[in-house]
């Protein structure tokens, strides 16, 4: 009996653990999300760009991010893929998004590639959150019933997908929802 109460603690412990180390680790990205949005903002100051409405809605999507790192969790940007592609807006909000992008210099991609890095790492970590597993698990099973032998596949494909344009699909589910 003793022996099973000490296993069980360790492992209770172990995963008590793990959970605070991601916790963590989330918390230190989530940070560096609003220091490098700040960034952004300067940058705009010091090169006294004017802030036509192409780049108020671009900084929304990073302010957005910033300030609401859960958009960032696997489940909610896969659904937010989802719902804009059956509307077919993804694809404008994507060419928009590159446009607007690169229209600004070498000194801007430098903060845009590292809130990026700090983007995937946070959707790296929801992956080890309970109801994230739950939900990658469920979706495996409906791609499989849908899609047949190449479900595993196609799944990982919208999962890269979607880690590869975090931003623009998180700017996509806030039209959605100020749209509704």
């Amino acid at each position: 009996m003793n022996t099973l109460i000490l296993i069980l603690s360790s492992i209770v412990f172990v995963l008590f653990f793990i959970k605070q180390r991601i916790e963590y680790k989330r918390f230190k990205h989530e940070s560096n999300l609003s220091i490098l949005y700040e960034k952004m903002e300067i940058y705009f100051i010091q090169k006294d760009i004017t802030l036509t409405n192409n780049y108020v809605e671009f900084l929304k999507i990073f302010k957005n991010l910033s300030v609401n790192p859960g958009y960032l969790d696997i489940q909610i940007l896969i659904l937010h893929k989802l719902i804009s592609d059956h509307k077919g807006s993804l694809n404008n909000d994507l060419d928009w998004f590159d446009t607007t992008l690169y229209s600004l210099d070498e000194d801007f991609q430098t903060i845009f590639k590292a809130f990026d890095e700090n983007t995937l790492e946070i959707i790296r970590l929801s992956f080890f959150k309970p109801d994230v597993v739950f939900f990658v698990f469920t979706s495996l099973i409906q791609y499989q019933l849908n899609l047949g032998a190449n479900a595993f596949k196609n799944f990982w494909k919208d999962i890269k997908f979607v880690q590869e344009h975090d931003q623009v699909i998180s700017y996509a589910g806030l039209k959605l929802s100020n749209h509704s």
